[in-house]
C-alpha cells in the first residue's frame, strides 16, 4: 500500500484533516521562518527518535486529543503515517505566512513513492512554542503544479 491509498483510506488521516524518510535535517537554513525551524526541529528530532512520544512533542494539546482515540494500544505503528517528515523523499521549498488568522507552512516536495507532495501545517503557539495543530496533504502529479505560496488545512471542526 503506497502513501496515497493508506491517507485516503485511513480514520488516522483523517483526524489530521487528510493531510521522508524524516526529512533532511541537516539542510537547516541560516535565514529560515519560524514554523520552517519549527518543522525542521521534528524532522530532527524524529530522525533522531522516530517514535509517537517524539512526535506528539510538537502536536498542540487539541491535535493530540483529536488523535488519540484512534492511536491504539501501539501508537508508533501509526508515527511514519502521521508525520509529515517522513511522508518526503526530498523536500523541494517552504511558503509560511498567515492566512484567515492562521499561521501556516507550506512544504512542498516529492513523497516516498515518487509523487509530487503539498503538506498544509497549521501552527499555534502553545507553552512557548509552535505546535501542530492541523496537517492536510494535496497529491500532485507533476512537479510544476506544486503551490508556489502557502496554504493552510482545513480542520474537521471548520467544515
Amino acid at each position: 500500500m503506497n502513501l496515497a491509498q493508506l491517507l485516503r483510506g485511513t480514520t488516522l488521516g483523517l483526524a489530521l484533516s487528510i493531510a521522508g524518510c524524516a526529512g533532511t535535517p541537516e539542510q537547516k537554513p541560516t535565514n529560515a521562518a519560524p514554523l520552517q525551524v519549527s518543522y525542521q526541529e521534528m524532522a530532527a528530532d524524529l530522525n533522531a527518535d522516530p517514535s509517537f512520544a517524539t512526535y506528539e512533542k510538537h502536536l498542540s494539546r487539541k491535535l493530540s486529543e483529536d488523535m488519540e482515540p484512534d492511536l491504539g494500544p501501539d501508537p508508533d505503528e501509526h508515527v511514519e503515517f502521521l508525520s509529515p517528515p517522513f511522508w518526503y523523499e526530498e523536500v523541494r521549498n517552504f511558503h509560511e505566512g498567515t492566512r484567515d488568522g492562521k499561521q501556516c507552512l507550506t512544504v512542498n516536495g516529492i513523497s516516498v513513492d515518487g509523487d509530487p507532495i503539498s503538506a498544509g501545517i497549521e501552527y499555534v503557539d502553545e507553552q512557548g512554542q509552535k505546535k501542530i495543530r492541523a496537517v492536510e496533504i494535496a497529491l500532485f502529479e507533476q512537479v510544476g503544479e506544486l503551490p508556489l505560496e502557502v496554504w493552510c488545512p482545513v480542520r474537521p471542526d471548520e467544515i
